[in-house]
């Protein structure tokens, strides 16, 4: 897996474009060479809450 990293700019100007390659892999989104954000797609997205959801519960047992 690649992960594609985009400039604020860049990525402001193409959302689109950004937002259709998340469904392949992540996308990072970068400001002043630094790593800001990530786009994932809402399956990763609703596993992370998922996985979230199962540690929460194992601290609390």
């Amino acid at each position: 897996m690649t992960i594609k990293e985009w400039k604020i700019a860049e990525a402001k100007a193409k959302l689109s474009e950004m937002v259709a390659s998340s469904v392949e892999e992540p996308q990072l989104l970068y400001n002043r060479k630094k790593p800001v954000a990530a786009v994932i797609s809402i399956e990763e997205y609703e596993e992370f809450m998922a996985f979230k959801q199962t540690q929460k519960k194992k601290t609390m047992a």
